[in-house]
């Protein structure tokens, strides 16, 4: 057989490789964490097309501490890298020192998290109890998941809402910049 022959079909290969959709974990969640056994008490899917579900696992209880914190699974299915999201729901940042960290390791090296919820990937910013940005450090590539922890059970009527992605906030401030170079060039 022709060395091109070889490489047209190692290319084929690799491209179906490349098209076919990524397998979905079956636990996002930390194995062996507390109560949960590593099943989350609530998933919530980025999808193809910029939606966003949400939704409880089976056999997931109310909370991964038997008290009153829940496990949150992220699954990135969209394609594109999730850096992060806002999230509404009742006394969710009403941290009291016992996150996921206290049951199963911390963050990863350089992550900015000192709440002790974050998980391996996420922290979070503005604060305000019944709201909170949840950020990833180094993001969730398509494919890919990661947990966190909130404060108080989750429910479905946790709303979700994805953040600005950086490199969109810099195609903005380019865009307007441009337009305030065209304006001073017109005066």
């Amino acid at each position: 057989m022709k060395l091109s022959t070889f490489l047209v079909a190692g290319t084929m290969l690799a491209g179906l490789a490349c098209a076919t959709a990524p397998a979905q974990a079956a636990s996002v969640c930390a194995p062996g964490t507390a109560a949960s056994a590593g099943i989350c008490n609530l998933e919530i899917t980025f999808n193809a097309g910029g939606s966003i579900s949400t939704s409880v696992p089976t056999g997931a209880s109310a909370t991964y501490d038997g008290v009153e914190d829940a496990l949150i699974g992220v699954i990135n299915n969209s394609g594109l890298t999730v850096n992060g999201f806002h999230l509404v729901g009742a006394s969710i940042g009403g941290f009291d020192s016992d996150g996921i960290n206290t049951f199963f390791g911390g963050p990863v090296a350089g992550n900015p998290d000192t709440t002790g919820y974050g998980g391996p990937l996420g922290f979070f910013s503005n604060n305000l109890g019944n709201s909170i940005d949840v950020t990833f450090f180094n993001g969730i590539a398509p494919g890919g998941n990661t947990y966190f922890s909130l404060e108080e059970p989750a429910s479905l009527s946790l709303v979700v809402t994805p953040a600005p992605e950086p490199a969109s906030m810099l195609l903005l401030g380019a865009g307007l910049a441009g337009l305030g170079l065209v304006r001073r060039r017109r005066a």
